[in-house]
């Protein structure tokens, strides 16, 4: 089920299951991803470490991007809060929608990071029920909203989970 909704999503996290944040590939020299604007930037001061969790997952475990030494393609990636040993949620979905920071998000992408996230909600042991995502590649992605509901709808409309896709009140 799919329901699109404006405001701030920042409302909703404490309500979410499954809090989702538009991000790129690219890595600093210090490990740590770029999160400098949107709702990335809002992330990384919410939550200080995001940044480096992130990069040091991407240096860590996936190969750059052909031609590029600290580009990464990733999709989807969780991040766990944690409360002493124990995940809390919401869980904090980094949701791919450029590769690189500078570049437009890419449709392409973006379908690909949606079926990463769909995978997870359905396949991890978190009962994952409400998930909450900003309208990807939109804003600074520079994509067009009729260029991405077809995608959002082709995946998440026919889902027994609660998708929420929130369209910040200055991207109308």
């Amino acid at each position: 089920m799919i329901n699109f909704n404006y405001g701030d999503m920042w409302d909703v996290f404490d309500e979410s299951d499954l809090f989702c944040v538009t991000t790129n590939g690219t890595v600093h020299r210090n490990d740590k991803l770029v999160m400098g604007a949107g709702i990335a930037a809002t992330a990384k001061k919410k939550f200080p470490n995001i940044d480096g969790v992130a990069g040091s997952y991407c240096v860590n475990n996936l190969d750059p991007v052909e031609g590029y030494k600290r580009i990464y393609k990733y999709n989807f990636h969780p991040v766990f809060l944690k409360e002493g040993h124990n995940i809390t949620k919401p869980i904090i979905g980094l949701l791919q929608t450029k590769i690189y920071w500078k570049w437009p998000s890419n449709r392409f992408l973006i379908a690909e990071s949606i079926d990463k996230m769909i995978d997870f909600v359905y396949n991890s042991d978190y009962n994952i029920q409400t998930i909450h995502l900003p309208f990807p590649g939109i804003g600074l992605g520079k994509l067009k909203r009729e260029d991405v509901v077809p995608i959002l709808q082709q995946k998440l409309s026919k889902l027994s989970k609660e998708f929420t896709v929130w369209e910040y009140e200055n991207e109308r």
